[in-house]
C-alpha cells in the first residue's frame, strides 16, 4: 500500500470513528429527551387527575374547616408529586452524562494512547535533543491527565453528597408537610 493510499485510508477510518461517535451521542440524546419526555407527561396526567379530585372534594366541602381540609390534603400528593419529578429528572440527566463520560472517555483514552505514539514516532526521528522535548511533552500530557482525573474524582464526591444531602432534605420536608397536614386535618 502506498504512502498516499495509507492516508487516506486512516482519515476515511477515522471519519468513520467520528460519525459512529456522533451518531451514538445523538442516539443517548433523543432516549433521555424520550425518557424525559414521557415522565412529564405522567407527571401532568397524575397533576390533572389529582386536581379534578381536588375541584370535587371543594365542590363538597360545607364548612370553612372542610375547605382547609381539601387545601391540607392536596399539598402533600403534590409536593411528593414534585420531589419524584424532579428526582426522576436528575436520575435521566445523571444517567445521560455517565453514558457520554462513558463514550468520550474511551475516545479520549485512545488519544493520548495516539499521542503518545506519534509523539514517540517524533522523538525516534529528530536529531539530538528530541527526546528531550518528546519526554518534557509526555510528562505535560500525564500531569494534565492527571489532574483531569483528579478533578473528575472529586467532583463526582460532590455531586455524590449534593444528591445525597438534596435528597435528605426532600425526605424531611415530604415528612413535615405530611405531619402539618395529620395536625390541621
Amino acid at each position: 500500500m502506498s504512502k498516499n493510499n495509507l492516508v487516506v485510508s486512516n482519515a476515511v477510518a477515522s471519519n468513520v470513528e467520528v460519525i459512529d461517535t456522533v451518531n451514538a451521542l445523538a442516539n443517548l440524546q433523543i432516549a433521555s429527551v424520550e425518557r424525559f419526555s414521557a415522565l412529564t407527561i405522567d407527571a401532568v396526567r397524575g397533576t390533572f387527575a389529582d386536581n379534578a379530585k381536588t375541584v370535587e372534594a371543594f365542590a363538597a366541602a360545607k364548612s370553612p374547616k372542610a375547605v382547609l381540609g381539601v387545601v391540607v390534603s392536596a399539598i402533600e400528593p403534590a409536593l411528593t408529586r414534585n420531589i419524584g419529578f424532579a428526582r426522576a429528572g436528575y436520575a435521566i440527566g445523571s444517567e445521560f452524562a455517565t453514558s457520554v463520560s462513558a463514550i468520550l472517555g474511551t475516545k479520549f483514552e485512545t488519544a493520548n494512547k495516539e499521542l503518545t505514539a506519534a509523539i514517540d514516532k517524533f522523538a525516534a526521528n529528530t536529531p539530538v535533543g528530541g527526546d528531550v522535548v518528546a519526554k518534557a511533552v509526555k510528562q505535560a500530557v500525564s500531569a494534565g491527565n492527571a489532574a483531569f482525573d483528579d478533578a473528575s474524582r472529586k467532583a463526582r464526591k460532590v455531586v455524590d453528597l449534593a444528591e445525597a444531602n438534596i435528597n435528605k432534605a426532600a425526605d424531611a420536608t415530604v415528612d413535615a408537610v405530611s405531619k402539618a397536614t395529620k395536625q390541621v386535618a
